[in-house]
């Protein structure tokens, strides 16, 4: 069993983050490397949703089906928030964000924390030889692809003009 965990600090508050973070179609116009295929949708996309990823990251290609079990959307603008998602496919297990409010309320420039544990094990044959033979790749490779999540989001969410929904 694999755990990962990722922080990502973003230049928003809660609410634009859960937005972003919930909108999964547009996940390839800021993470590099990523085709998403929505499955199901919701009234709210959020219980029940799934989707389809295709990450291509540094020495493989990564195939995972996600689906949102559990969700709490921020009530208010700057309250936290988080979702649970299955994972299937190459790697199977649970995925938990949690979005938090790390500025001062009411400030001129919100800010937040999307803190991402992974808990997943290899179900592909290419990747459990791969995790028994070099399992610092899989680190690695899996730090590369969360890192340049982080990033586009970042970009993405500091570009002028981007809609809110």
């Amino acid at each position: 069993m694999w755990h990962f965990t990722s922080a990502w600090p973003l230049p928003v508050d809660t609410t634009r983050a859960w937005e972003v973070l919930t909108d999964t179609p547009s996940w390839p116009h800021w993470w590099p490397g990523l085709r998403v295929v929505p499955i199901r949708t919701t009234e709210h996309g959020w219980i029940g949703a799934r989707s389809a990823l295709d990450f291509r990251a540094p020495g493989y290609r990564l195939r995972l089906g996600l689906e949102v079990s559990e969700a709490q959307p921020p009530q208010r603008p700057g309250e936290p928030a988080a979702v649970v998602l299955r994972a299937v496919g190459d790697l199977r297990g649970v995925a938990r964000a949690r979005i938090e409010p790390t500025g001062v309320a009411g400030a001129a420039a919100p800010s937040c924390l999307v803190r991402i544990d992974w808990r997943v094990r290899t179900v592909r044959p290419a990747l459990r030889v791969g995790e028994r033979l070099a399992p610092w790749a899989l680190a690695a490779s899996h730090a590369h692809v969360m890192s340049a999540g982080e990033r586009g989001l970042r970009t993405y969410l500091e570009t002028p003009g981007r809609p809110t929904r």
